[in-house]
């Protein structure tokens, strides 16, 4: 696969690093022990009321949790954040930030990464909190925004690349399962993931692993390096993250090695095979089939998991210019190379504006033009490359005047895609192929034939993010209770994006290949201030509120009220009500004319004629940007319990509720119920004549609904076998309701598809001297599938084993081991699309062992 700059300057700046640690005087330090490892749904340190801290007159440091700008000796604030350690990402054995959030039990609906071949998105990887959508939670990195994906999920939904932060780099990471807009702005609907990075590293570690399914492909190779050196006033840390997995297709699986599912499921299966083949089907003007020389099964070309190669590396600097002054930065570079294949091209005749003459002479029907139903099968797969180069980089100044905290920063990251495809064809030159009996479509052609029609494509996105921000916080007063704390600050934002395909692509000229093209930029300004408030010893209030100006759409202003009570030293109740706003996306604003297709119902054919035509059929949909859409917005509530006895024994409850106004969404079928021809193009004059497409564009029409709770259960114990820690996170749905109109009655698809209504994780970790081991469950719960077959299948319920060894006996050395999906599980059948399974939910992989080595010096 083909490699960019940012990996030169990855490499380079390694270099430039260990010439800086050759020459640094900086003595070495004792790496870090292996401590027990961390997911908890607050950061652990021992806590210290204030007034009991003010009593003692006892400075200890503060600290900052995601979910407010105030700092704190507390770190059980008012807002429920869950904690995931660097030890944890270890034992967790992910190889990606995809992996290891992916398992989490409050990421629900679809699972957008790069398992999905045909998607919008390839190679990319999101979160989707609360099943609200990859665009509704905001993805954070040390608290300040990043670029986004350039390759919009479903061509609009904007959202920032998991598969672009080497994991290797990640000190921890922080999930605020709360609505946060009044802290953060736009798009923290659902919630905020704030990825923090690694620094003030002392030491050197090296790692590498290699892991394999048990069907021996999916190959991963996987090598870090984290390097740090220090003195009394300044910090340098790098770490390096190098990744390589091998792909497999649809038909290395048995349950999807064909796409025709009703030979193992003839109850509820749908035959996916497709009446394109080679030698040509072809058919008539009434779409009958005049001749049949087979069907082609699309899964013997389709990619189950690509192949994908990812290197990146940080590089983080802090200096102590005096003891009230410091300065700050750190640069992220990554480059993601991912390659998909998928069926060769297929040609449908008319549909695609190819005509096979009845001049030709191998027509089988001399003297009469044909739609061919023909799948080149002799070019081979389409093969898609897509690379994407990230850069993002932080500095500022932080630092206290009389007692306040402050901070200011600027940061720039951009993200470029660029996608090189292969083995496609163009419409005009089969055309004229055909007329110059060029190509026989009946019978073998040789390569060089095949070059007339063989072409390639490329799309070319890159997105921008530049931003500047400052803040102070500090004591107002000496309240009886403790301190009167404030935060104050602004923040400006300028956000761009580029998409472009090639010309033939745009033109509509490769068969069986849509186009979108966006351009387009903004900038907003923010001002935002936040009170925490100590009511007595033990009820604290946190009031935040936050005011945005957009240069496209407008303003918006977003408050939010929590309070934590703590009667005693072992039972802490929380509550909060705020609002939040997603601002449209640039693509929702400025996006080209964009072809989709939806399976719709035309209802005057329908009402007309009945029987079939009630069916959905699938319907060619433009689809139009609107530059005056207005923000998203939801209002959410939050409850929460959390029961700590003892040290070893914690146990919490959460209630969430999301109520989600002016989503952006079109109404194709309500135009077409309206038939409207402004709209509905048919292919006559008649009000029932067939459809040849719909013309529709973007409203701030839809509206959500969503509550659930959370249960979150730990318990540690020492035995004379060694120490034992049980962890358990629960996610239960009780609705997730959904119109697309106001004038609609609200569906509720809580265990509907790709939407269970239960995920949970349990693991149990065990440590003894020098031995370590973790065993760990998923379970997804079953839910209804798509049901293109039968209105009565159900997904069954999906559940894995994960279980993992490790000994460190050896000097500075640890040596893993470990099997993910122990019991080889294979997804449960979904007639949903021609995998057989449902890959945004799970996993099609299988059983995989891996090994891995650190050592630190």
């Amino acid at each position: 696969m083909k490699k960019y700059n940012s990996k030169i300057l990855i490499i380079n700046t390694m270099k430039v690093f260990f010439l800086t640690s050759v020459f640094s005087t900086v003595s070495a330090v004792e790496p870090n022990t292996n401590e027990t490892p961390v997911i908890e749904t607050e950061p652990s340190s021992e806590k210290i009321s204030v007034a009991e801290e003010s009593k003692a007159k006892t400075k200890l440091d503060k600290f900052q949790v995601t979910g407010s700008h105030i700092k704190r000796v507390d770190t059980e604030g008012p807002a429920p954040v869950l904690q995931i350690d660097r030890d944890a990402i270890e034992l967790s054995g992910a190889s990606s930030l995809n992996q290891l959030l992916s398992e989490l039990a409050l990421n629900n609906g679809f699972m957008l990464n790069e398992n999905h071949a045909l998607s919008t998105t390839p190679g990319s990887a999101g979160i989707n909190l609360r099943g609200l959508g990859q665009d509704s939670t905001l993805v954070l990195i040390n608290g300040r925004r990043m670029s986004s994906y350039p390759f919009p999920f479903n061509t609009t939904d904007t959202f920032v690349d998991l598969n672009s932060i080497p994991l290797a780099a990640v000190e921890r990471v922080e999930v605020l399962k709360d609505g946060a807009s009044a802290i953060y702005g736009s798009d923290a609907l659902a919630g905020v993931v704030n990825i923090i990075l690694r620094e003030d590293y002392n030491g050197a570690e090296v790692s590498a692993s290699y892991g394999v399914s048990s069907e021996g492909d999916a190959d991963e190779t996987r090598l870090n390096f984290v390097k740090g050196i220090s003195n009394d006033k300044s910090n340098l840390t790098f770490a390096f993250d190098y990744f390589k997995r091998e792909s497999f297709l649809l038909s290395d699986r048995s349950f999807s090695k064909t796409g025709d599912q009703t030979i193992a499921h003839p109850t509820y299966g749908v035959d996916y095979t497709q009446p394109d083949s080679h030698p040509a089907n072809y058919y008539d003007d009434s779409f009958t089939f005049t001749d049949f020389s087979g069907f082609t099964d699309p899964n013997i070309w389709i990619t189950a998991v690509p192949e994908t190669e990812r290197v990146g590396g940080i590089l983080s600097f802090n200096h102590e210019i005096n003891t009230d002054l410091s300065f700050f930065t750190n640069v992220l570079l990554s480059q993601v190379t991912t390659e998909y294949k998928a069926t060769p091209t297929s040609v449908w005749g008319a549909f695609d504006n190819v005509n096979f003459p009845g001049t030709h002479p191998n027509n089988p029907v001399p003297g009469t033009d044909l739609n061919l139903l023909w799948r080149i099968t002799e070019l081979g797969p389409r093969t898609d490359e897509i690379t994407t180069d990230t850069y993002r980089i932080v500095a500022g100044l932080e630092g206290v005047v009389n007692d306040w905290d402050w901070t200011a920063a600027i940061h720039q990251s951009e993200s470029k895609s660029k996608l090189d495809g292969r083995n496609y064809v163009s419409a005009t030159s089969l055309q004229n192929a055909f007329n110059n009996d060029l190509l026989n479509p009946f019978g073998s052609n040789t390569q060089a034939e095949l070059d007339v029609i063989r072409t390639s494509i490329s799309r070319i996105a890159e997105t921008e993010t530049q931003g500047a921000d400052a803040k102070v916080t500090g004591e107002i007063s000496q309240l009886d209770a403790g301190p009167l704390m404030l935060a104050l600050g602004v923040s400006y934002l300028k956000e761009k994006l580029i998409d472009s395909p090639d010309a033939a692509t745009a033109s509509g000229d490769i068969i069986g290949q849509g186009s979108t093209a966006s351009s387009g930029d903004r900038d907003s300004t923010a001002a935002f201030a936040e009170l925490n408030i100590p009511l007595q010893e033990n009820i604290e209030m946190q009031l935040a509120l936050r005011a945005e100006d957009y240069s496209d759409f407008g303003s918006t202003v977003n408050p939010k009220l929590a309070i934590k009570f703590k009667p005693s030293d072992t039972f802490m109740l929380r509550a909060s009500a705020g609002t939040a706003f997603r601002a449209p996306s640039l693509p929702e604003l400025h996006q080209a004319d964009t072809q989709v297709t939806a399976f719709l119902v035309d209802t005057a054919r329908c009402s007309a004629f009945g029987g079939a035509e009630c069916d959905p059929q699938q319907t060619s949909v433009i689809v139009s940007s609107n530059p005056n859409l207005d923000a998203e917005e939801s209002t959410s509530y939050y409850l929460g319990a959390l029961f700590e006895p003892t040290k070893q024994f914690s146990l919490g409850l959460d209630y969430w509720n999301y109520d989600q106004t002016n989503i952006v969404a079109i109404n194709t079928q309500d135009a077409i119920d309206i038939n409207d021809p402004a709209q509905v193009i048919r292919s006559g004059v008649n009000p029932t004549d067939p459809i040849l497409g719909v013309y529709d564009q973007y409203t701030n029409s839809a509206n959500r609904k969503t509550d659930g709770i959370d249960l979150d259960l730990r318990y540690r114990w020492d035995t004379s076998v060694g120490k034992f820690e049980l962890r358990s996170m629960t996610t239960k749905l009780f609705s997730f309701k959904e119109r697309i109109r106001a004038a609609d009655a609200y569906v509720d698809y809580s265990g509907k598809f790709q939407r269970p209504d239960l995920r949970s994780s349990l693991a149990l970790n065990w440590k003894r001297n020098d031995y370590a081991a973790v065993i760990s469950t998923n379970y997804i719960d079953s839910y209804e599938d798509n049901n293109y077959a039968n209105d009565s299948h159900i997904v069954d319920s999906y559940q894995t084993y994960d279980g993992q060894f490790s000994y460190s006996g050896f000097k500075n050395m640890t040596l893993m081991a470990g099997i993910n999906n122990i019991l080889d599980e294979a997804p449960p059948f979904s007639n949903s699309s021609y995998a057989g399974y449902d890959s945004a939910t799970h996993n099609p992989t299988g059983r995989f062992y891996y090994v891995r080595l650190n050592h630190q010096f």
